[in-house]
């Protein structure tokens, strides 16, 4: 059987970037207002809520012809996030906030991933304990 990506997101953005510097262009998409609404969803979510200046972890997957790697979006983005809140800072293992950007070909999306998570270190995607996504248990 063919792995199945469940995660359920705040999303921050999601778009057709153009060609060109499609780093830039991923980067560039991430706006003050779309990411404090993100977190707005993604702090109604965590219970307790986060540290007022929480850690995060930028977990990248890409896919398709480009002139870099998920490594490099993973820190270009990780910059823009620390832009955006310059309090926070970078746990790999343990983050408060998963931020995950997959890009596909031309095809971007990034958002925060809602509580509960399992960060893994060695894995962009962390474990998603939400067994009603896969059961169907739950209305969408």
């Amino acid at each position: 059987s063919a792995p199945v990506l469940q995660a359920a997101l705040a999303v921050v953005v999601r778009c057709e970037v153009e060609d060109g510097d499609v780093l830039a262009a991923a980067v560039g998409s991430v706006s003050e207002e779309r990411w404090r609404s993100a977190m707005r969803t993604h702090a109604a979510h965590a219970a307790p809520p986060p540290p007022s200046a929480p850690s995060f972890r930028i977990a990248s997957l890409r896919a398709g012809q480009h002139d870099f790697d998920s490594r490099a979006l993973s820190s270009a983005l990780g910059a823009a996030v620390s832009a955006l809140q310059p309090s926070w800072r970078v746990d790999l293992e343990a983050p408060d906030v998963c931020v995950l950007a997959l890009l596909v070909n031309r095809s971007l999306l990034i958002g925060a991933l809602l509580p509960p998570f399992s960060p893994r270190k060695s894995d962009p995607l962390p474990m998603e304990p939400r067994q009603w996504l896969v059961r169907g248990e739950r209305a969408h």
